[in-house]
């Protein structure tokens, strides 16, 4: 399975001049604490979440409306491209304990946007992909013990997370009898029928 098959295709992002009050109103209509950030051309060239424009709104003694995007972002950005295997971001996901991975296309223009509520959303029903159910749980579990020693999820993210698990697993007990269901199938078409008896004689 490739990422293109599941990511978000319509990203929100924000640039690099964009003051932090814009910022807010994008990710509160957009239903999102991570917005990739485009340069000059349209490029991505850092990310910026929630709990940076909350830090910095705190911290910096200035209102989100006179605070910029270049001042609080992220320069490092963790990515993925339409054509990876979702295995590949998965790992990516894992090793940089992140929620959210841009998708890049060759010139670095963001294309869409793969998360871990798209993951969970296409896996979260009875799906014969069981290797990857198990993978994509093992990662938000990855996520979220880092999550925790950096001063955890909020109370919401927590109990979303717990309906995700939830519902995560129960897509892999499906997908565990399905594959033994079918074991099963198998192995009663392979048996040979018992071969009758001649009826002996009565005593």
């Amino acid at each position: 399975m490739r990422v293109k098959e599941i990511m978000s295709s319509k990203p929100v992002c924000c640039r690099t001049t964009d003051r932090l009050a814009d910022v807010a109103w994008k990710m509160y209509e957009g239903d999102c604490g991570v917005l990739p950030v485009l340069g000059a051309t349209g490029e991505a060239v850092g990310m910026i979440t929630d709990r940076d424009v909350a830090i910095a709104t705190m911290t910096k003694d200035k209102p989100p409306s006179g605070i910029l995007v270049a001042d609080v972002m992220t320069g490092k950005v963790h990515a993925c491209g339409p054509e990876d295997k979702l295995e590949s971001a998965l790992e990516t996901m894992a090793a940089e304990r992140v929620r959210r991975l841009p998708v890049l296309d060759t010139e670095r223009r963001v294309v869409g946007v793969l998360s871990m509520n798209d993951l969970i959303l296409r896996l979260g029903r009875a799906t014969p992909h069981l290797a990857l159910t198990r993978h994509v749980l093992t990662v938000l579990r990855r996520i979220s013990e880092h999550s925790h020693q950096e001063g955890g999820p909020t109370a919401s993210e927590a109990l979303e997370d717990l309906g995700r698990y939830r519902q995560t697993e129960q897509a892999v007990g499906e997908a565990v009898l399905l594959e033994e269901g079918a074991g099963r199938e198998k192995k009663t078409k392979k048996r040979k029928p018992a071969r009758k008896r001649s009826p002996g004689n009565a005593l």
